[in-house]
């Protein structure tokens, strides 16, 4: 056998390979599923010891009951979710992927289910990022190994294991409720799990020696680049685009550091795989040229004999030097106020400071590496302007930290794809504090100090450690998290606001409607009409409110009017006896009609004997009354929102199909909304109204952007000045943004 063909030894490796694939399939299905064979068990203690402060309790007991139907057959659902997980990771062998159903077709606690795992498996992706990353590779292998092409799905990654943990839930048994609360305790402690399992595959995967390393610098195959570029490629680049980066990366030889480049860098797990700059590279040269082409920006080309490169520790020096001076040519580039693009200004700024240390200006030029990195930074701190609100103060803050990020860029690219970068992290909780803010009241002044305070650490403390950004992101983000507390108790109350506005208003208009139907065309003497506009009208609209109009009590007052009107008519025909007797059965409405409007004791009584004189004198005058007209105002009292045209009242949606679409939105749906001034800021629904379905769009920090009807939505869609889009974390969003444009180019 020590000659056997080549073609033997292969067969002989992916034999092993797919027998290691089954042991790790079963035991990864056994090593997730044991510790949360009790979770129903746990539940339902758990909502037991809820029995006592509950406050509704025929839902709760509903619960409980579906709580003990899940008890007794915890066993069967813990083999049918052993069997999933297995199975999930046998059909990865084939890079299966088990179609997910229509939204359409699913039940609501099936939908709500579904978005419960998207959820979770999203938190857990970030904060599970690096044994995440670990995994990745070793999974990677394996699929090499197994003759794969690149690019699978990690079968043991969060996202697997919680599509097939909602698959396996016996919603039949479930109710409303028992859902969010079923992935709340799952919330607990799947994370601490999935930290346990996924580097226990990875050693399973390692120590059986079937499974190759990934290869070293300078030996490593085509495959591991194509690998590598598929991993570590944009969040939301297209697969057809990674391959044609994968086949350029392929046809360009490997960057090689200059000697001074080793100074500030940071080293990488996979030093001899390609960087994210790498697999951009050309599409950030086909961006170069469509923006000369354009002539937003014009190349520095120095003569060709005595051309300084510059290395990247004197790139490093200079950003060093010009870190924390004015930043004032970069907020101007990023507001669009200057006449230089931003990549122009960094150039720029960098030259003048090699000037000054003694280089050749005009025989001076920026390597291709760092001219990328230069690039990636501007168009991300472009985007992050373009797709938020940013207002003067937060301009400034983005200014500020355009250098350092050219620093770290040029350190460590992993900030454009890694998302647990704390560079990264950073960024999103500035962009989330300065969007939108305009400092228009105390918190959210204090939140733009809190991130300037953090701004200017960076700024002053950045050398070449990153761990600053990390404790930097750290401290806002707590302070964003106290100030989202606090926006939600405003957004409540806002809420609360408009819906008790909104009832107001109907109140008012039935009330007036009743008057108005009551009165109309019958001859009415002074006492009673003026009881019935003044009083019976105002009494009307309280028990409105108070009760409600399809109440015994709304009704009793309706039928007090009625009978005024046939008391005063009876008056009128010296029918005494008639009018003696309804006057005094209606004597407890009348006094209850009079306290509702605020006379009681002697003040009711004069009252009632005025009434009572006006019906009874036959003498009166009794003609056909006018009614006032309603003291209606509008539903709110919205205020014009400065740089969002509102929608006038003879604007119509084009699209009915949209309004009907528009009208099922719920509170939490994320939007974008495009401002006159061209920027973008994020928003979401916050309250939708149970009376005339009207939405209140808030932006992040929960202050009211709009209010409007799914039909004034619809305008606005149609217009292109609100897009409905789910709520993204605003470096995912400029990340996406950043690749559009560079596909475009390319």
């Amino acid at each position: 056998m020590e000659h056997a063909p080549d073609f033997l030894a292969d067969a002989h490796a992916t034999a092993d390979a797919e027998r290691l694939h089954r042991q790790a399939a079963r035991l990864g299905a056994e090593w997730l599923v044991t510790p949360l064979s009790g979770l129903w068990t746990r539940l339902a203690s758990e909502w037991a010891t809820r029995n006592v402060a509950t406050t509704n309790y025929s839902t709760h007991q509903a619960d409980m009951e579906a709580v003990r139907a899940l008890v007794a057959q915890e066993k069967a659902w813990a083999a049918k979710l052993r069997h999933g997980l297995e199975d999930a990771a046998l059909t990865w062998r084939n890079q299966q992927v088990l179609a997910s159903r229509t939204l359409s077709l699913m039940s609501e606690i099936e939908l709500s289910a579904h978005l419960h795992a998207q959820q979770l498996a999203g938190d857990m992706e970030k904060s599970l990022a690096d044994a995440l990353e670990a995994s990745d590779r070793r999974v990677g292998a394996l699929a090499a190994s197994l003759g794969m092409r690149p690019g699978a799905v990690n079968p043991w990654g969060p996202g697997t294991v919680l599509r097939v943990f909602a698959q396996s839930l016996p919603l039949d048994d479930f109710s409303a409720t028992l859902v969010p609360a079923t992935f709340d305790e799952l919330r607990k402690r799947l994370p601490a799990l999935m930290r346990d399992v996924l580097p226990r595959i990875s050693t399973l995967l390692e120590g059986s020696g079937v499974v190759a390393v990934p290869a070293a610098a300078g030996s490593a195959s085509h495959e591991a680049v194509a690998e590598h570029a598929q991993m570590h490629a944009p969040v939301s680049e297209p697969d057809a685009l990674r391959h044609d980066t994968v086949a350029n990366l392929r046809a360009r030889p490997a960057v090689e550091p200059t000697p001074g480049a080793t100074i500030g860098h940071v080293p990488r797990r996979d030093e001899g795989l390609p960087r994210y700059r790498d697999i951009v590279h050309e599409h950030l040269a086909q961006w170069r040229q469509r923006a000369q082409a354009a002539g937003t920006w014009r190349a520095h080309k120095p003569a060709g004999q005595g051309v300084h490169v510059l290395r990247s520790a004197e790139v490093m020096t200079m950003a060093s030097v010009l870190q924390g001076e004015d930043p004032t040519p970069f907020a101007m580039a990023l507001s669009r106020d200057g006449e230089s693009a931003l990549q122009c200004v960094i150039r720029e700024e960098m030259l003048k400071a090699a000037e000054q240390l003694g280089f050749d200006r005009e025989q001076t030029q920026f390597s291709q590496d760092d001219e990328d990195a230069i690039d990636l930074v501007a168009i991300l701190f472009d985007t992050l302007a373009e797709s938020n609100d940013l207002m003067p103060r937060g301009t400034k803050m983005f200014g500020k930290l355009v250098l350092p990020y050219v620093k770290v860029a040029m350190m460590d690219d992993s900030l454009f794809n890694r998302r647990s970068h704390p560079a990264r992290r950073l960024l999103d909780a500035l962009a989330e504090s300065c969007d939108g803010n305009a400092g228009e009241s105390a918190p959210h002044r204090e939140m733009l100090e809190r991130a300037e305070s953090v701004v200017d650490q960076v700024v002053a403390r950045f050398e070449e450690d990153q761990a600053i950004f990390e404790l930097a992101a750290k401290e806002l983000r707590d302070y964003l998290e106290q100030q989202r507390l606090r926006a939600e108790i405003a957004e409540r109350r806002m809420a609360e606001a408009l819906h008790g506005r909104e009832r107001l208003h109907f109140a008012r208009q039935d009330a007036h409607a009743e008057l108005v139907s009551l009165v109309r065309g019958r001859p009415l003497s002074a006492a009673s009409h003026q009881f019935l506009e003044r009083t019976w009208q105002t009494s009307l609209l309280h028990v409105w409110l108070r009760y409600g109009a399809d109440t015994t009590r709304y009704r009793a007052m309706r039928h007090l009017g009625a009978t005024l009107v046939e008391l005063d008519a009876a008056g009128a025909r010296l029918e005494g006896d008639k009018l003696a007797r309804g006057f005094i059965g209606q004597l407890a409405s009348m006094r209850e009609c009079l306290a509702l409007c605020g006379q009681v004791l002697e003040a009711a009584e004069e009252a009632i004997a005025r009434l009572g004189a006006g019906l009874a004198n036959p003498d009166a005058e009794r003609l056909p009354r006018a009614v006032k007209p309603a003291m209606v105002e509008g539903a709110s009292d919205d205020m014009p929102v400065p740089g969002l045209r509102l929608v006038s009242a003879r604007e119509t949606p084009e699209d009915p199909v949209l309004v009907a679409r528009l009208r099922k939105l719920r509170a939490g749906q994320g939007l974008r909304i495009r401002e006159e001034h061209g920027h973008e800021s994020a928003a979401r629904i916050a309250w939708v109204s149970p009376l005339t379905g009207r939405f209140l769009i808030v932006n992040r920090h929960g202050l009211r952007k709009l209010v409007v009807t799914a039909e004034e939505l619809a305008v606005l869609v149609g217009r292109g000045e609100v897009v409905i889009r789910a709520i993204e974390a605003p470096m995912d969003h400029a990340m996406r943004q950043v690749w559009e444009q560079l596909r475009a180019a390319g």
